[in-house]
Order: structure tokens, then sequence, then C-alpha cells
């Protein structure tokens, strides 16, 4: 029923604001449940006011349709944006088109209706939906536009063809009106435009904006070049009172072109705040004196027109991502904060993921390494594989970039992932590799390896054993000679000894209360017992000092007493027994209460 409403000119209005099709599954359902709630009479005045507007073909092959289908479109396309796409809100909007038809109809004489084959556009109220490339010109007279510049050749800021109207109007189907919006002032030059992303964005979101000033100026039987106009005339008079005469041409088309460039300052400031870029231009109107006169006459209608367009405006893509990131080195903080800020251990590998994507944003960041180093930092204490990953992606980084400074690891966040001598030393070898090869590939394929629990092997000496067993032959063939010399003595014969069974008392084992028992796969001597008495007798937790002292009067080094403890623990706790904290050894109550019985 309302299909011949919502077809290809739909279609192509949602293309200029950059979707591919329509953002509802049941777009065309809701649309007929909401037209069979109108009242029969009014049902009857929309299709008058879209049906019977019959599209005008003009100079060139062009699709031109009337205002009511703006008015249709715009509101169905802000319900969409905003999750209100419904019956009820659908049927308000049908509602306003209606309300609309009825005003012209009363604005136009009785009895009369123009053919469609004659009818006359303003070019104000029509839309250019068309996607053939070509424009019309409503004036009496056809405008002859130049040749199209070749791609890539961007003109100079002067030229003609370097405003935004010339360069863009075929790229985002702009009509007629539009592109002399876009044309009433020089292209603005900033990094921030250059990307064309960001250039389109502002421009569809400043035509949106506009299109917003015009509906409201529409409600005064104005429109917005009569209040640009009317507000030229008044900043005239006051900024260049008694001025040359000769000169008010000049002056009046330089302030109308700072009306629509602060326009599209604002435009660009709110693009700039949604593509997370904090630099913002100065968007003050231009001329002090005539600041209040601005805002009341179309400062305040611009800013609730942004706040109702901004969410038309379509995320960064991956190209313009990748230039903003190019330009703002520190960009990429503010969305590495946001996955600080949401990681968990249930999902933080979700956030690797992030991580991995957002550094692939930063493909031509010259300081991407940063993003590897703070991730390490970030996910060590969720997962040590990944945090190495990330550190040797660093590594990776740092030494392909014009300042390499091979920043280490924090001494707490090192000591968190190597839990033992072996692992740090199996990392370093790695690390060490990557330095002299820079193949990361083969690095990353490594990092599983350094974790790995490695079993002490013993190597026997072939050689060494063949000689002690050929020096035992010798004694024991040496040994039978020397039996085989002496004389055999009498035999003397013994009487078998009578058996006897002595039952002796149990044994009872008598622990003091200063004895430990370990649990089973813990081997200690007596050294190590006695460390670990000490610190269960001190709380789990001994100085520096106290250890130092308790090595020296037993002449063993401190470092491989407590190492020695350590590797006879791991098996079973999988982790450090003994931790050192600046100045302070320290055994969590835990593990001790695991190792013993």
């Amino acid at each position: 029923m309302t299909d011949k409403f919502f077809d290809k000119e739909w279609t192509n209005y949602l293309r200029s604001y950059g979707f591919p099709g329509s953002p509802h599954n049941n777009f065309h359902q809701i649309a007929n449940n909401a037209f069979n709630l109108l009242p029969g009479t009014e049902a009857v005045y929309l299709n008058k006011a879209l049906s019977e507007q019959k599209a005008y073909t003009g100079i060139a092959p062009v699709r031109v349709i009337p205002y009511e289908y703006d008015c249709l479109y715009d509101g169905a396309l802000q319900l969409l944006l905003n999750d209100q796409y419904n019956e009820q809100q659908l049927l308000t909007v049908y509602m306003n088109v209606i309300s609309f038809y009825k005003e012209r109809q009363l604005q136009s004489p009785a009895g009369t209706t123009q053919p469609a084959a004659t009818q006359v556009y303003n070019g104000i109220d029509i839309i250019d939906i068309s996607s053939e490339g070509s424009r019309i010109d409503y004036s009496e007279q056809p405008t002859v536009t130049g040749p199209a510049m070749p791609a890539g050749n961007t003109p100079s800021y002067y030229e003609e063809n370097a405003k935004l109207g010339h360069r863009f109007k075929d790229k985002l189907y702009l009509n007629v009106r539009e592109a002399e919006w876009l044309n009433k002032f020089w292209n603005p030059d900033n990094i921030f435009l250059s990307v064309e992303g960001c250039c389109i964005a502002v421009i569809r979101l400043y035509l949106a904006c506009m299109k917003v000033i015009d509906k409201e100026c529409k409600q005064h039987n104005s429109t917005v070049e009569d209040s640009v106009a009317s507000l030229t005339t008044k900043v005239l008079k006051i900024a260049y009172k008694g001025g040359d005469s000769t000169e008010s041409a000049y002056y009046k088309e330089r302030i109308e072109s700072d009306i629509y460039l602060t326009i599209f300052k604002r435009a660009e400031n709110a693009v700039r705040e949604k593509y997370a870029q904090k630099r913002k231009l100065n968007e003050d109107f231009p001329y002090n004196k005539c600041s209040r006169l601005f805002e009341d006459q179309i400062g305040k209608l611009l800013a609730e027109a942004i706040i109702s367009k901004e969410k038309a405006v379509p995320p960064a893509d991956r190209v313009t991502e990748i230039q903003l990131n190019a330009q703002n080195n520190t960009r990429w903080k503010q969305f590495f904060q946001q996955i600080e800020e949401r990681v968990n251990k249930d999902n933080y590998a979700a956030c690797v993921g992030d991580v991995i994507q957002l550094a692939a944003l930063n493909i031509n960041n010259p300081q991407k390494e940063n993003i590897f180093f703070d991730a390490s930092k970030l996910f060590a204490a969720y997962d040590r594989e990944d945090a190495v990953r990330f550190y040797l992606k660093y590594l990776h980084a740092d030494l392909r970039s014009e300042n390499a400074d091979r920043k280490q690891l924090p001494k707490t966040i090192h000591k968190s992932l190597f839990k033992t001598e072996q692992e740090k030393q199996s990392f370093e070898l790695v690390a060490n590799n990557l330095i002299q090869t820079l193949n990361l590939k083969a690095a990353l394929e490594e990092v599983p390896g350094i974790f790995l629990k490695k079993r002490r092997t013993v190597q026997l000496d072939a050689a060494a054993i063949e000689a002690v067993r050929s020096a035992h032959s010798e004694t024991v063939s040496h040994l039978n000679r020397l039996l085989q010399d002496e004389e055999p003595e009498d035999e003397i014969t013994l009487a078998p000894a009578a058996a006897s069974i002595t039952l002796l008392p149990p044994v009872v084992e008598i622990r003091t209360g200063n004895e430990m028992v370990f649990a089973a796969g813990i081997a200690l001597n007596t050294q190590q017992q006695e460390l670990l008495s000490l610190f269960r007798d001190n709380a789990c937790s001994l100085s520096a000092d106290a250890v130092s002292s308790f090595a020296k009067e037993r002449k063993l080094f401190k470092d491989q007493l407590i190492e020695s403890i350590n590797d006879s623990c791991y098996e079973v706790l999988d982790d450090l027994l003994i931790e050192e904290y600046d100045d302070t050894y320290t055994i969590t109550e835990t593990y001790f209460q695991t190792i013993t019985v």
C-alpha cells in the first residue's frame, strides 16, 4: 500500500545519508500498518499529497519530487535513527505531511490546479534524488557547467571549482540548492577536512542542518536564504556603519559568506567530537558586535539542528580511522582507555581482540608501538602469554621505528610474568633472537614454550661408565685368583640353631612441636627445613638481613638457598613459595599450609 511512497526515491535518500539500504527489517509492514490507522479522510489526503505529485523531468534527466516527500523521508529517517520506528510514531509523520499539504491547498487559488507537466518548481520545495549524476538548473535559462575535473586533481584554494559544492555535487548526489549552500564560502583548508571521509561527514551534517533551519523558516513564510539575507543587512549596518557605498556590495558578499561558513564550522566541530578529534575550531561569529544577533536569528536553530541530526553522521570507516590516527599520534589513547575501563577476567579475551584491532587502525601511526607496550602491562594480570606476545610486538615495532628506546616492563610486572629463573632465561632468549632477526612470527610461536615445565635431565658419560666397569672386572678377577691360591680349611659342621622369635615393643614416633612434616613430593634438607621453620615462627615473613644472617651462619649463599627451596616446592605449588618484595621475603600462608601436613 505504501510501497509506492518508499521506493527508489527513498533508497536514494538513505544513500545520501550513508545508508546502503533500509535500516529496519519490517519497514514496509510498519509503514502499511501506520497508514491503516489513518481516518478515512486523512488517508485520502495523504494519497493526494504524495501520489498526485508527479515527477518533473527538466533540462537534464533528473527526478524532482515535492517538499512533501522531504517531510516524509526526514521524519521516517529520524525515527529509525532514534529507535522509535513504530506505527504510532510514523502516524505522526503522516499527519505532518497531511498538514503541510492542506496548508498548500489553502494558499493556492481556489479551483486552480497545475498539470504535472507544467508544474513550477522554485528551487526551494524540491529534492533532487537522481543517481544519474546530471543536475538541473531551475532558472529560466540553463546554466552551462564546466568540464568535470580529472580524478585526483584537486583544484587550488581560490579557484571556483575548489568550492565544496562543485567538488562533491556528483559524488554526493547534490541538488542545485545544496551545491549553492556549499558554494557560499571558499573551501575551508585544514588537516581534518583533508581526510575525505571527514569532509563528506561534515558536508552531510551541514546540509542536514540547513534543511532543518529552512523548515523552521517556512513556518514563518520564509527560507533560510531570506533569513541569511536579512541578517547580512543588519550586520552590514552595524559592522560597516558609515562605510563607502561603493564597497557595500563587497562587504555584503563577505558577511553572507561568513554566516554560511560559521554554520559549516559548527557542523565540523560536531563531527570532530564524534570522531574523537579533540582539537576544535573557533566557531564564533567573526563580527563581535553582531554575535548576539547571529545567535538569536540562526545560532539557536543551528544548535537544535545539530543535536537532532548528528546521529545521522555515519561512524568513521576504516580508511578514515587510519588517516586520523596518522594525523593525531595520541588519538588511540581515548579508545585504549575505554578498553582498560571495561576489561575483567571474564571478557579479557575479547578485549585482547579490541586492542589488536586498535593497533591495526594505527598502522601508519609513528608511535603505534606504545599501544603494544601498554597492552602488555594491562593483560599481565589476566594472561601471561598474551602479555608477553604484546611485549614482543612492542619490541618489534620499536626496533623498526626511527627512535628505538626498547622500554623495559616495570619490575613488579616482570616478576609476575616470570616466576622462575628458567622462565626468565627462556624469555630473554626469545627476545634476543627477535632483536637479531626481527622475525616476529617465529618469536610469537615460541611464547608457549617459555612457560612449559621443564624436567631436569641427567646426561650419563658412557665412556666413564665403561672405564669403571672395566676396572671393576679387573678387581674381581684379581680377587678370584687370590682366593684360589689359599689352602682349604677343615670343614666344621655346625648344628642348626634353634629358630626363635622375639617380640619387640612397637616403635612410637615422637614429634616435638617444632618439627614439620612436608607433603609428598617435597624433599628438603636440614638447612632448608630450618629456614622454613624460621618463616613459620615469624608469621611467614623475614627481612633480607635475617635470611642473609641465617645463610651466612651455615656457610650458604642466600639466593641459592631461596631458589633451591622454590625449586623443591614448585612441582606442588606450580608457583614460587618464597617471594621477595623490596627488602622482605614472604610466604603466602595458603602456600605454606599446602606444603606442610
